[in-house]
């Protein structure tokens, strides 16, 4: 049987989809409208347990442990899960109880990909007891969730133990159904199946999705998936078979608003793995280029509060340790300015790296627009005082005083001598990023506009076209002698280049 193009299992399962997928048919246009196929589908879960072999456990305590796991999980989550067992082979079971965290999709027997989990289990000794190990795999996103272990003091309590092992590593799923700005809207899968333990809490206010979009063929086939990378959702609001998240992103337009026909866009619950990721600055333009020195910050979602997690090392890396949330906002920043915005959750990945902005070439450059302001801050104050004293001068007709000030004036360093040194150091400094190299040439633009500003030659000739008017008025330049007429000529009409 088929049914939207898939092929549907045989046998209970099957009856179990038809009813659901009958029961929206005859539903009120209200309830159908809220709940599709969606919610109303089970979970098909294939349950893997591998026990290992030694002498201190009995021989047949893998089927025995598995038969009663089906047992438990039917008896507290029910409708939403339909479990079926598999005996894992040799080697499958080999990969299990040795490490279970290197089991692959390559590793799992064909017939694992029919369903939407598989959920793994292995039981192995460890002083002074045992100590059980689970890990799901999502199939249709082909994500390995995070590995739950457990200890277990008695065989008898591991049924009980590998039970809530199953339940910690269970990651629901959801298809992200409305993007408006940072809010995100998704539908969680079974979500309108009712579990027989109605305590148990598959969604909560704080818990972190990470997006996914999985590619189809034409026969819904998965072609690939691509993981959004510094991006997260946190459940702000659960409401009915909804989830209203914010979504948190290094990204500018990380999810797209428009829907396709064999591209979903889905969001995997994340298993907060209460570890440690080492982070690692590379530069954008040149990738082997390490970004040491550069500012880490840490915050936590909803909040504005930051506090400095350390400075990169020599090779750009530096240790995200856990926190309270499971998702930590970084940011970079680099002179104070920050560079970048990188959602991560701690321990997910033991190793990431992010190509971030070289800001050595704008941090070169604003050191040296910043010390040239502050040349041309006192230069311009000293031009206002002297200013202010020739025009006090020649008002008062004291002209040779004034002439003398004038002459200070121009022996101040000029507009065209501040120019030359801003030529001169832009051509010095150049990055390769155009986003790094528009802030430069910025720096230097502003400071040029400054200099037209604050540095007009003009007022300075204005006082020296006064100073020689008074040439021609017979009583002011006679008071003064012919040493007043000398220094006019001089020190005024010709100064110095």
């Amino acid at each position: 049987m088929t049914f939207f193009g898939r092929k549907l299992p045989c046998g209970p399962r099957r009856a179990a989809i038809v009813l659901c997928v009958g029961f929206v048919a005859c539903a009120p246009p209200a309830m159908a409208a809220t709940r599709s196929v969606w919610e109303l589908t089970p979970y098909r879960i294939q349950l893997i347990v591998a026990v290992e072999q030694v002498t201190k456990l009995p021989a047949g305590l893998q089927a025995e442990l598995q038969q009663e796991l089906i047992a438990r999980i039917d008896s507290v989550v029910g409708t939403p899960w339909d479990v079926t067992p598999a005996v894992p082979s040799q080697a499958l079971k080999r990969l299990l109880v040795s490490d279970i965290e290197m089991v692959a999709v390559e590793s799992l027997p064909e017939e694992s990909l029919e369903f939407d989990k598989v959920m793994l289990v292995s039981v192995t000794t460890a002083p002074p007891g045992y100590r059980v190990h689970s890990r799901e795999l999502d199939v249709r996103t082909r994500v390995f969730g995070t590995t739950v272990s457990r200890p277990v003091w008695q065989a008898e309590k591991l049924r009980d133990v590998a039970f809530g092992a199953i339940w910690k590593a269970f990651a629901p799923l959801a298809q992200i159904e409305n993007t408006k700005g940072s809010l995100v809207t998704l539908r969680l899968r079974a979500a309108g199946l009712e579990s027989r333990d109605k305590t148990l809490p598959w969604v909560g206010v704080g818990d972190v999705f990470r997006p996914l979009v999985r590619y189809n063929d034409r026969h819904g086939n998965i072609r690939r998936i691509a993981q959004i990378p510094w991006t997260f959702l946190v459940v702000d609001k659960v409401a009915a078979d909804q989830l209203q998240c914010k979504l948190y992103s290094g990204l500018r337009s990380p999810l797209s608003g428009r829907r396709r026909g064999r591209l979903e866009q889905l969001a995997l619950a994340v298993i907060p793995p209460h570890g440690s990721t080492r982070l690692t600055l590379r530069c954008r333009t040149k990738p082997k280029q390490a970004l040491a020195g550069y500012s880490v910050y840490v915050g936590t979602p909803g909040s504005k509060a930051k506090r400095l997690l350390g400075r990169t090392d020599y090779q750009g890396d530096i240790t995200v340790p856990p926190s309270e949330h499971p998702l930590s906002i970084l940011t970079v920043a680099s002179g104070g300015r920050p560079l970048a915005r990188l959602p991560i959750v701690p321990g997910m990945e033991p190793h990431l790296k992010a190509a971030v902005v070289d800001d050595d070439q704008r941090l070169e450059a604003e050191g040296f627009v910043t010390g040239l302001q502050e040349s041309l801050v006192d230069l311009v104050a000293r031009r206002e005082v002297l200013m202010a004293l020739a025009e006090k001068q020649l008002d008062d007709g004291r002209f040779a005083e004034a002439g003398a000030v004038i002459r200070q004036l121009r022996q101040l360093q000029t507009r065209d001598q501040f120019g030359r040194m801003l030529n001169t150091q832009q051509k010095k400094i150049f990055s390769d990023d155009p986003a790094v190299q528009r802030k430069i040439d910025a720096l230097f633009a502003d400071t040029r506009k400054q200099l037209r500003q604050y540095v007009d030659p003009e007022p300075i000739d204005r006082l020296a076209k006064r100073l020689s008017g008074f040439r021609g008025q017979g009583a002011g330049v006679r008071g003064q002698g012919q040493d007043f007429r000398e220094n006019v000529e001089l020190q005024v009409l010709n100064p110095d280049p």
